[in-house]
């Protein structure tokens, strides 16, 4: 039934499309189904590419992480750049769970206008949001995030936020970037100076030898 969807849309016929996917979407409500659901709202957003933005807030709305992630998933699928500036004025309305993977989503399309909301993510009042914004600013900046990361080090004293920004400086670090951290080295808490100390001794250059000691 999918299929004929889809041939029906690369036939020009979206009313028949729109019913077999609206359908399919209505009533698949369950685990053993949910990959059919997914399914059909990629086959809607193909055809429908921006105006398919309210059908993808519902799913990203929706209690199951698979489905919401069929919605980020098939959102990728739009070129245009204003589907991220869809987003980023949604995230704010997102349910909890969903806010993660709206920050992953952006930083996987890697465009620059997702920047000040991953930046300010990594503050949020939500760990998960700001473990995903680490790796997603990251993956966008590169060695240009390593301000943002290390402020991030500083300011998150929580074991999985250490480990966060940790793994997302070491994927990003060059000698000039790990030398940003030695003044932060005297200026943090415990928690900040033990992840430091330990990127340092990452970085295998003996020159920080006298700063641990």
């Amino acid at each position: 039934l999918l299929n004929y969807a889809d041939n029906a849309g690369q036939n020009g016929d979206i009313k028949t499309m729109d019913r077999i996917c609206t359908l399919v979407i209505s009533k698949c409500k369950d685990k053993l189904t949910v990959q059919n659901k997914s399914a059909a709202l990629a086959i809607y957003t193909k055809y429908h590419g921006l105006d398919a933005m309210k059908e993808l807030t519902k799913a990203a709305a929706n209690p199951g992480r698979t489905y919401r992630n069929a919605a980020f998933n098939a959102s990728m699928l739009i070129p245009e750049k204003e589907i991220v500036t869809r987003w980023i004025e949604y995230f704010p309305k997102a349910v909890p769970d969903a806010k993660a993977e709206i920050i992953l989503m952006l930083g996987n399309r890697k465009d620059a206008a997702a920047l000040p909301l991953i930046r300010t993510s990594l503050s949020d009042a939500g760990q998960k949001v700001r473990i995903a914004a680490a790796a997603a600013i990251a993956k966008m900046a590169g060695a240009g995030s390593a301000g943002d990361l290390i402020e991030y080090l500083k300011n998150s004293p929580d074991p999985a936020d250490q480990e966060a920004a940790k793994s997302a400086l070491m994927s990003v670090s060059g000698s000039k970037e790990v030398e940003m951290l030695i003044p932060a080295l005297k200026d943090c808490t415990d928690a900040a100076r033990k992840s430091i100390i330990e990127l340092l001794a990452w970085s295998k250059n003996n020159k920080y030898f006298s700063d641990i000691f």
